[in-house]
């Protein structure tokens, strides 16, 4: 069984990285994958842009 698990460092993403390890440990062939995306071009939540 494969487990893919979108990572943002949100309480939300850290609780179910925890729950699928607590999952992972009563199976004997789960594979865990956490997806985090980075965008450089992104702007800083709280950031205010605005197009002269």
């Amino acid at each position: 069984m494969k487990i893919l698990i979108p990572y943002d460092g949100s309480q939300s993403s850290q609780n179910a990285v925890q729950y699928a390890l607590k999952f992972a440990k009563g199976h004997s062939s789960v594979e865990i994958t956490l997806l985090t995306v980075a965008c450089n071009d992104a702007p800083l939540p709280g950031t205010l842009w605005l197009i002269l």
